[in-house]
């Protein structure tokens, strides 16, 4: 919630949170870079012990608000939008 603060003080663009992931359980907060790139602080994500892996099972979520933030932030990214969920960026090319 500092980082929230602070970046709201110096009038950056909060794009999604503050917020929790149902996925991971990690708290988290996107904002937007200078450079219009989607920057995200996280902490608290889930970890998998050596002694897990064999056994453990990835869980599944539908496309749905919930399923990006259990308390209940709406995002305002557009890969998060279900309009846009099955387009695929335009391929950007180096000269």
């Amino acid at each position: 919630m500092r980082s929230y603060y602070f970046l709201k003080e110096k009038g950056v663009r909060i794009v999604f949170g503050p917020g929790r992931h149902p996925s991971s359980s990690a708290c988290f907060l996107y904002f937007e870079g200078p450079d219009k790139m989607v920057y995200e602080y996280s902490v608290g994500v889930k970890h998998i012990l050596p002694e897990e892996e064999a056994s453990y099972r990835p869980r599944q979520f539908p496309f749905a608000p919930e399923s990006f933030c259990m308390w209940g932030s709406r995002p305002d990214i557009p890969e998060f939008r279900a309009d846009q969920k099955d387009k695929k960026p335009p391929l950007k090319t180096v000269a």
